[in-house]
């Protein structure tokens, strides 16, 4: 990510055009467990207290934007 970072500033600061420059795929971490109720991802040990939480949430967070419909 810094270096992707590096690579941006040195573009812009040539006046270049970083529309060009490919993007990263998402990286997705195997341990992170989803919420059912808002789809959020969350490491195990967030995800123990998020998901009774959210369970009874009213107002929940939006789900995430490929999520939503």
């Amino acid at each position: 990510m810094m270096k992707k970072n590096r690579e941006i500033k040195k573009i812009i600061e040539e006046g270049g055009d970083i529309t060009k420059i490919p993007v990263m795929p998402a990286q997705k971490n195997d341990d992170y467990v989803e919420c059912e109720f808002c789809h959020w991802w969350f490491a195990p040990l967030t995800a123990e207290w998020h998901i009774p939480h959210c369970k009874n949430l009213v107002h929940r967070p939006k789900p995430p934007p490929h999520m939503r419909k």
